[in-house]
């Protein structure tokens, strides 16, 4: 299984249409934050250290959804590998060799994203 837990900077910073609340600042913020996510108002509060976002207090609606997503992506993938392993145990020795992005496409919508993002001189 592949590793996504990959440090990536870019993506970190990539949505910043955020205030940015230093770390020294937040406590006497929090009890505020709560009231407003009390009231529907969802915008996050964002933490940040050295200029750089640590943390966020979401509202549990937020988190409830993120969850979600979450679950269905891993489910998603648990699938796919599920399937994979099968196809492999399961295959003909003597089948003919077909180009894997077909292959990877067969096994449904992570199998295509999968394909879809091979390098082309992969994909040869």
């Amino acid at each position: 299984m592949p590793n996504n837990n990959i440090h990536d900077p870019s993506v970190e910073n990539a949505d910043r249409s955020f205030n940015l609340i230093p770390l020294e600042q937040a406590p006497g913020l929090v009890l505020g934050m709560v009231a407003r996510f009390a009231e529907g108002l969802p915008e996050p509060m964002v933490i940040g250290a050295n200029d750089q976002p640590v943390a966020a207090l979401i509202p549990i609606d937020d988190l409830l959804r993120l969850r979600e997503y979450d679950r269905r992506a891993l489910d998603s993938e648990d699938a796919f590998y599920s399937e994979l392993d099968h196809r492999l145990h399961h295959s003909d020795i003597e089948q003919a060799v077909i180009d894997l992005a077909d292959f990877a496409r067969s096994l449904g919508p992570i199998g295509e994203q999968r394909a879809d993002r091979r390098p082309h001189n992969e994909q040869d």
